[in-house]
């Protein structure tokens, strides 16, 4: 069909503009990680934002387990628990993992047995540098020998991060390698931040690849990341059955992680739905013996899953609304635009409560030009990172300068040489206001659209996904028109509502719905 040519084509300029480079300059073959896994995103547990990190014991990992069990989670599909991270305490003589006798009494091995028994499969964790993020033993210089540890485990899905280590492609590609040669099947996830482009190469290394920072608990949070993610242009192109753009992990019926707000259950909604068209993995991260049956209800939904799970695995495009990314912009300042109030706290950090994240300067850079971004807030002593984040605001000058550099802010939202100006901030009401215009304040990105958003993509029987998703604080009418699908004026069109189960009947041309705030509309539209 024409769908399934489009989506061909897609991964094909993915591999011509990736991989040909590489062969012309290295007369190497550009190795993907063809293992035929995850031709479908994957869907499951992760016990790394709800858990208190390295804390993770094999007892609370049981009673969630048997929780999926017991609740129908793991008969809907969700099938992977990945232990992350299980801490392992240093290396036996020989150079082996040694795991925590006192938090896992029975191992990874008779935990892998477990799930194995009731049809699921175990997932674990570690970095591409010495240690992990939680200060942990990892894996440099050790991939073959832990992926062959982690094989004879009966380990199914290998999550590598990113900490204590530079980014560099080549670093995962060894794990790649690694995994190839147990001879396990093995799912791979990169967990590389979204940094050096990690959609351009990861699939071309792992199954699936991180496009964001870590995913905070609240609805500036989720949004945040979708909208990293949608700022590169057409990053969709780079996913499909077996590699997959990952955009973190789910917060459905998660209320306390890092501090967060937690998310309502129309935003829990929203949540869901958005990460189900764009082919995100489908990762729980909540205490399931005692979530709510409304979050249950949404993590149920099988239509919503059919989606996500299509066998084509299109991811959506972003046919309407905001840019997104992590740029901040100048806009019309606004007392009740929440992405327009700045809280300096104790150390100097610039804080925009509707994200939860803070004012940072871009790549640890001292440099003047580098841009002002937004980025999740690092705790003291967090290297270069917590230092790009902290500034200093001169009420008489109106200067706000960078610590790292002393370089001031400008208007233009980069570091420059401080000056009258360009470079001049007035802090009134908890807003920054470019000192020439009083009309005009500092923006965090992902505000609201007054147009909506929508997202879609298509399905392998012919038909198509849509999310019409609603930032604003009142209800809105979104309309979204079938030309934008790539079909003829005037196709008539029946409308499915994945959350009502019911269809709403046919449409010509268009469909034009009341989306409530901070929620979606999700449709399966057939021509």
């Amino acid at each position: 069909s024409e769908v399934e040519d489009l989506t061909v084509i897609m991964m094909l300029v993915g591999w011509v503009k990736y991989c040909i480079p590489l062969l012309l300059s290295s007369d190497l073959l550009c190795l993907a990680l063809d293992n035929g896994l995850a031709r479908t995103p994957p869907l499951g547990y992760s016990t790394w934002n709800f858990y208190p990190r390295v804390a993770i014991n094999e007892s609370t990992c049981y009673e969630q387990v048997d929780a999926m069990v017991k609740t129908g989670l793991r008969d809907v599909g969700y099938k992977v628990f990945i232990v992350d991270e299980p801490c392992f305490t240093g290396r036996d003589s020989k150079g082996n993992l040694v795991e925590n006798n006192m938090t896992w009494p029975h191992g990874l091995k008779g935990f892998a047995d477990y799930l194995h028994a009731r049809g699921m499969f175990l997932g674990t964790y570690t970095d591409q540098g010495p240690k992990t993020c939680g200060k942990c033993v990892a894996s440099e210089d050790h991939e073959m020998q832990d992926m062959a540890t982690f094989a004879s485990w009966g380990v199914d899905y290998v999550k590598v991060d990113s900490c204590n280590r530079d980014v560099e492609p080549e670093h995962w590609a060894k794990f790649r390698d690694a995994i190839n040669a147990t001879g396990r099947p093995i799912v791979f996830s990169i967990i590389a931040q979204g940094q050096k482009d990690s959609w351009t190469w990861g699939n071309v290394t792992g199954n699936l690849w991180r496009s964001t920072g870590d995913i905070m608990n609240s609805f500036g949070g989720f949004t945040s990341n979708l909208d990293r993610q949608e700022s590169v242009p057409s990053i969709e192109i780079y996913a499909g059955p077996g590699a997959w753009n990952d955009p973190d992990m789910l917060i459905v019926g998660t209320k306390t992680m890092h501090g967060g707000s937690g998310i309502t259950v129309a935003e829990a909604r929203a949540h869901f739905s958005l990460w189900a068209v764009l082919k995100a993995p489908l990762l729980i991260s909540a205490d399931v013996t005692k979530m709510e049956q409304e979050f249950l209800d949404i993590l149920l939904n099988e239509e919503v899953l059919a989606v996500n799970q299509d066998r084509l695995g299109a991811q959506a495009k972003k046919l309407q609304g905001p840019p997104g990314g992590d740029r901040l912009y100048l806009d019309n300042c606004s007392k009740s635009n929440p992405y327009q109030q700045w809280i300096f706290n104790s150390s100097g950090a610039v804080w925009n409560c509707q994200l939860n994240q803070c004012l940072t300067i871009e790549d640890c850079s001292s440099s003047s030009g580098a841009a002002a971004i937004m980025y999740s807030c690092f705790p003291k002593g967090n290297g270069c990172h917590y230092g790009n984040q902290i500034w200093r605001y001169n009420d008489s000058v109106h200067f706000l300068t960078a610590n790292v550099s002393s370089l001031c802010l400008n208007w233009r939202l980069q570091q420059a040489q401080c000056g009258t100006g360009s470079s001049e901030w007035l802090y009134n009401d908890g807003m920054l206001m470019a000192a020439s215009s009083t009309d005009m304040c500092l923006t965090a990105p992902g505000g609201s659209s007054s147009t909506g958003e929508i997202y879609a993509g298509p399905l392998e029987w012919g038909a198509y996904a849509a999310v019409l998703f609603n930032r604003q604080t009142t209800a809105m009418n979104i309309t979204l028109n079938f030309t934008d699908l790539g079909m003829k004026n005037g196709s008539q069109c029946t409308i499915r509502d994945l959350w009502l189960h019911e269809n709403l009947g046919v449409f010509t041309g268009e469909m034009s719905l009341e989306v409530a705030s901070h929620d979606v509309r999700m449709m399966v539209i057939t021509p």
